[in-house]
């Protein structure tokens, strides 16, 4: 990333996890962010970005800790919040330097355009065939094809194959759908599934009168918020909502 230009900063007030119990563990914590990017920095004709399933567009996780974090999410200032709506944050600011770069660059960005099969010649990939509309292109790739399609969690089938909770909601974007596994094991491509797997949201559905449901994640919320705890249908506590990756173990334990 550095080499691309994109720069990143650290998460102010935000500690390394099991600090100070973990040897080693810094109270000023590793974790990165990406810098936020302006919007007006990406050309109108960009791609527009899906939005973050966490937070309200812009706002970076300093900002929030800042603002005295997601559990006083509603007394946030309203200029705060306006003035953090003219750039990318977070996991959208990522994907939007990642954007620019690519547009900086020169590279040909194809949407809509979802891949449907690597093309095999002579024992080898020699590129990979994309629908566009009614009909399809090839194109070949010269050193070769780099399979980014991220995850599968919107396909129904590789979720109750490879999920521990299938109904649990994702938060991903639609497009995740396995296409990377699916033309890889059609060439034989070995797939491994991860068995412990902390992908799993922890959240309820909440009721829309004359609509879906909608799924609220309370994983990095209400469950570590102060005095919160979780318990089973006996009324006992199971696991430490404090860190949601230990509950969704201690979930699929109970």
């Amino acid at each position: 990333f550095a080499q691309l230009g994109v720069p990143f900063r650290m998460i102010e007030g935000l500690p390394d996890h099991y600090f100070p119990g973990a040897p080693g563990s810094l109270g000023l914590g590793r974790t990165l962010e990406v810098v936020p990017l302006p919007k007006k920095a990406l050309p109108d004709s960009a791609p527009a970005l899906l939005p973050s399933p966490y937070m309200p567009g812009g706002v970076s996780w300093s900002d929030a800790i800042k603002w005295g974090g997601l559990g006083n999410r509603y007394s946030w200032a309203p200029e705060n919040l306006e003035q953090a709506a003219s750039v990318y944050a977070a996991g959208q600011g990522l994907v939007a330097w990642l954007l620019l770069k690519c547009i900086e660059k020169g590279v040909t960005l194809l949407t809509e355009s979802p891949a449907t099969r690597l093309l095999l010649e002579d024992g080898r990939i020699a590129g990979v065939e994309v629908s566009e509309g009614n009909g399809t292109q090839q194109i070949r790739g010269d050193c070769g094809i780099f399979l980014g399609t991220g995850g599968y969690e919107c396909n129904p089938e590789f979720v109750r194959a490879y999920q521990s909770f299938p109904n649990s909601a994702p938060h991903h974007p639609p497009t995740q759908t396995g296409d990377g596994l699916l033309m890889a094991g059609e060439l034989g491509a070995f797939i491994r599934n991860i068995p412990v797997s902390l992908s799993s949201m922890v959240g309820y559905w909440i009721p829309r009168p004359g609509g879906e449901p909608e799924f609220h994640s309370a994983g990095i919320q209400e469950l570590a918020y102060p005095h919160s705890i979780v318990v089973n249908a006996a009324g006992k506590r199971f696991g430490n909502e404090a860190f949601f990756q230990e509950f969704v173990v201690k979930l699929r334990e109970f």
